[in-house]
């Protein structure tokens, strides 16, 4: 029975993370404290403790309704707002949202009642019941219309005529709304969180060419806040601050004279982040390719004056959109229960709306955005707030919104038949693996099956590749930490097809000291140890012998990395992370890179995991010289953590998160970093010595720091409550 709920606690702490939609509270349940228990050496928590409390939901959550493995991530608000524009800043908050409102009510979150639920939480087709203070009931219906015969889309990496870019078609549409002085392309920018922007133009080969990229920042209000690195083949690499002035709204065009060295016809142009940059995530905003010796002025040519004369022009920000092979369509079905109300169609936006009244339509930035069921008859416009009203009388309609190329059929779809499509997709796809994850509790087994949907539904094709992804906003790229998030619920889910393809999208980033690095500028020591770990619980799992011999000496290399890192600590035996790690990017609010305790954890770990694969295939002299390595590091960590072992003032003993740390001001700050990998090591699952001793009281330690079940204090922010360490 331990054993079951252990697991069972595992693998609700992964997909509880996932899900963007509320428990249903079908029953009050009421929250108690129990202690942990030991089994084996391990806390978990008492059986009596897991009792489901939804009196602490988030205040605030995002539904996904798109489909699997789709470049359209359309997210519904917690009060049934369409949620769009997610930019590299603001982090968490649409740009775009679109809605029904009752006709002189507040804004959708001043609701003095919201319930949101499913019919079925494997059918993302959401429910919102809107009740205003007069007792007004709106009623929502919202989905993603399914095409028949639809299949995940493999998107062309071309997005124009001798365009290509590489890496993800990451981007917002509108991300700011620039002056009217300036060319329109600054309203939009591609972006990527903790990557680099890559795009190839092509060109005669060996020619020269003069590119010009632009920037428009849309988030930041103070200099040097986003440093840039700017690539341009042969060129000189130059860094820039989109707000070098201080000034919001000013934009900025550098021009560099390019080369294509290498003579493929290919000039590259990309965008990285900097080492010193205090903000890691980079976007662009439109950049021009002209030929050799071309000379303006750069605010002359971010007024679009030259666009005519450029051989390349590139608004950015709609990278996805100019490949999509087909429109996406969402849909809103609303209904109002009091007869002398109207309705009202609230768009908020930074997009340049317009009526298209004859065809029923607005127009964004000139391109058809929402169709509508039912003629307008008066606008009204607050800054970047449009209400849009509905004929009076009108209490049942519709809206579609159109994301890519749109049918231009005339006539408006019907939407009993799209909703009759959606669900009749949804109960018949074989795309996500359903019933293989069955719990008791039946609010938990909801939990279960959302979170599982939300996960293929982030998943997506990045250069032909299909890779899982933490969220369908920001955060919408390759992620080696989230192997064992997603990764590792797929293969609970029994898709193990999924873990591999995942494994086979992070490979090529593999470098030639074998590690296998996909987050920049930053260095992030445990990217390769949690890749080696998964490689091996991923052959385990599928029993896939043959896949990990043809990739045999990649894993070797990444290996061997963990010798190559750790030997760079042994030149000073003096040094306080001597024979451990050296530093890296912690993440989880401590921002300066430091050796910290949580990579160690992870690079034995991965020892582990690699000594019993290489025992397996029957690699002995592999096997002995990893076992080697990890009996060292093990006996440098003990001596360490030995050392830094100490007291609170509350009086309770921890370890810092960084190596050598005396009296940390806040103890618990970044501590997912080495609690983390507990659950996965042999090492910290000791049952005497030192790292029983460590794992005990750090997790009695931060037990004492619960708020309402959940850690705080632990990320970004004094006063916030990280979901993932809690997890």
């Amino acid at each position: 029975m331990r054993l079951f709920i252990k697991k069972l606690f595992t693998l609700l702490s992964v997909l509880l993370l996932l899900s963007g939609t509320h428990i249903p509270a079908t029953s009050q349940s009421q929250a108690q404290s129990y202690p942990l228990i030991t089994d084996h050496g391990s806390l978990i928590p008492d059986p009596r403790s897991l009792i489901t409390d939804p009196r602490f939901a988030p205040k605030h959550s995002y539904t996904l309704i798109s489909l699997p493995d789709d470049w359209q991530k359309t997210l519904l608000t917690e009060s049934g707002a369409l949620a769009y524009d997610f930019g590299p800043g603001p982090y968490a908050r649409p740009l775009t949202t679109v809605s029904f409102a009752i006709k002189g009510s507040r804004a959708q979150s001043k609701y003095s009642n919201i319930l949101q639920t499913l019919d079925d939480p494997n059918i993302p087709i959401l429910r919102t019941e809107l009740r205003d203070s007069l007792n007004r009931v709106l009623s929502l219906r919202s989905f993603a219309r399914v095409e028949p015969g639809y299949t995940s889309p493999n998107l062309s990496d071309q997005i124009l005529q001798g365009v290509f870019r590489h890496n993800g078609l990451t981007g917002v549409q509108a991300w700011i709304r620039p002056d009217s002085t300036w060319d329109p392309a600054f309203a939009s920018a591609a972006w990527g969180t903790n990557r680099a922007i890559r795009y190839q133009a092509q060109v005669e080969p060996g020619s020269h060419k003069r590119v010009a990229l632009g920037f428009l920042e849309g988030w930041k209000g103070s200099a040097k806040a986003r440093l840039m690195e700017l690539r341009v083949e042969g060129a000189a690499n130059l860094t820039v601050d989109p707000m070098a002035e201080g000034l919001r709204g000013k934009p900025y065009v550098f021009l560099m004279d390019a080369v294509d060295l290498n003579g493929d016809g290919q000039l590259a142009i990309e965008v990285h982040p900097t080492p010193s940059s205090p903000d890691p995530n980079v976007f662009l905003s439109v950049f021009w390719v002209f030929e050799a010796g071309f000379r303006a002025d750069p605010l002359e040519i971010a007024t679009g004056k030259h666009n005519k004369e450029a051989s390349l022009y590139v608004n950015c920000g709609f990278d996805a959109l100019k490949v999509a092979p087909e429109a996406r369509y969402d849909v809103i079905r609303a209904q109002l229960n009091d007869p002398s109300a109207s309705l009202v169609l609230r768009v908020q936006t930074y997009r340049s709306l317009r009526l298209d009244a004859d065809r029923k339509r607005i127009l964004a930035d000139g391109q058809p955005f929402i169709l509508l069921q039912h003629p307008i008859v008066s606008i009204h416009q607050k800054g970047f707030t449009w209400e849009f009203e509905l004929t009076e009388g009108v209490r049942e309609t519709a809206l579609w919104a159109v994301h890519g190329k749109l049918d231009q059929t005339s006539g408006f779809p019907e939407v009993q038949t799209a909703e009759s499509q959606a669900l009749a997709y949804w109960k018949e796809q074989t795309t996500i693996p359903w019933g293989a994850l069955m719990v008791p509790d039946q609010r938990l087994q909801y939990l279960v099956d959302t979170s599982i949907r939300n996960i293929y539904q982030a998943r997506e094709r990045v250069d032909g590749r299909l890779q899982f992804q933490p969220g369908p906003s920001v955060y919408r790229g390759l992620w080696i930490g989230d192997l064992i998030l997603t990764g590792y619920a797929a293969m609970y889910a029994s898709d193990t097809t999924a873990m591999r393809l995942y494994l086979e999208a992070a490979l090529p980033f593999q470098n030639e000291e074998g590690h296998v690095r996909v987050m920049v500028p930053n260095l992030s020591l445990y990217e390769n140890p949690i890749f080696i770990s998964s490689m091996v619980r991923y052959v385990l799992a599928a029993d896939n012998k043959a896949w990990m011999v043809a990739r045999w000496e990649a894993f070797r290399k990444a290996v061997d990395w963990i010798r190559f890192t750790r030997d760079k600590t042994l030149t000073d035996p003096k040094a306080l992370n001597y024979g451990l790690f050296p530093n890296g990017f912690i993440d989880g609010g401590i921002s300066t890179p430091g050796a910290d305790y949580g990579s160690v954890w992870w690079a034995i770990t991965a020892l582990e995991d690699a000594v019993a694969l290489a025992r397996w295939l029957g690699k002995v002299p592999e096997a002995t010289a990893w076992e080697s390595l990890r009996m060292e590091m093990i006996t440098a960590a003990e001596k360490a953590a030995s050392r830094d072992l100490q007291t609170h003032t509350n009086g309770l003993e921890f370890l810092p998160v960084l190596v050598g740390d005396r009296q940390p001001k806040v103890p618990q700050l970044g501590q997912f970093s080495y609690v983390w990998p507990t659950r996965y090591s042999a090492f910290l699952q000791t049952t005497n010595g030192i790292m029983a001793s460590v794992r005990a009281s750090n997790l009695r330690f931060l037990e004492s720091t619960l708020q309402q079940g959940l850690i705080s204090g632990v990320g970004w922010l004094n006063d916030g409550l990280w979901f993932w360490l809690s997890g």
